[in-house]
């Protein structure tokens, strides 16, 4: 009987394991890219215009599996009277698989109202409610777009990145407004981070340790 309570006891802590994993009892926040901070280089900062005649997006591909956290985007403004510029995020996949434009599947998005006022680049972060997985070697897309009219846009902010950063810009001028891909040593400024999935292997040894160390503090 003894035996058999603690197989039971060894498979409820393997499984409470996973779930606190899944659940955010593991390290929360941690970086899963950053193309760094706004550059204002020798002209003073520029960016890439959010509005009706334009759509930016920008790629990245994790290393591990994540639970998305949140998407930080660095933005300024071309109403130097008011903020609320709007503009709408989405995270998508790859149309592809691979590198190639944003997919129409989209896994989560969020309506947003620029804080900014002018040229003055703020962080605008959106906080994840349905945290979808983000599998290690697959592409994602942060996509960025508005319904706003020329000189009155947001205007996504360009980063420090020194290496080239794939991203696409989509146009409505272009035939059927598709995206066109390219690179850019100015990426639009986002940071991504999330929660770190362990491997099955890994829920089932902290299963295990929680299991033991429950043991010695009844002992």
């Amino acid at each position: 009987m003894e035996g058999k309570n603690m197989a039971t006891k060894l498979a409820s802590g393997i499984v409470s394991a996973a779930a606190l994993a899944l659940t955010g009892g593991l390290a929360q926040g941690e970086t899963i890219f950053d193309t760094g901070v706004p550059d204002p280089g020798f002209i003073g900062y520029y960016g890439f215009d959010l509005s009706v005649d334009q759509s930016v997006a920008i790629a990245f591909t994790p290393e591990q599996d994540y639970l998305l956290d949140q998407v930080g985007l660095w933005v300024m403004s071309n109403d130097f009277d008011n903020a609320g510029a709007p503009y709408t995020v989405s995270i998508r996949t790859d149309a592809q698989g691979g590198l190639s434009t944003p997919a129409d599947t989209i896994l989560e998005s969020w309506d947003v109202g620029t804080a900014a006022v002018g040229w003055n680049p703020v962080l605008e972060t959106v906080d994840s409610v349905l945290n979808p997985l983000l599998t290690a070697g697959t592409t994602y897309w942060i996509v960025a777009e508005s319904d706003s009219p020329s000189f009155v846009n947001a205007v996504w902010v360009a980063s420090q990145q020194s290496q080239p950063v794939w991203n696409s810009v989509q146009n409505v001028l272009n035939p059927g407004g598709a995206w066109i891909s390219g690179e850019t040593q100015g990426a639009p400024g986002l940071i991504v981070t999330g929660r770190v999935v362990p491997s099955p292997t890994s829920a089932m040894a902290l299963g295990v340790f929680g299991l033991a160390a429950a043991g010695r503090r009844r002992r």
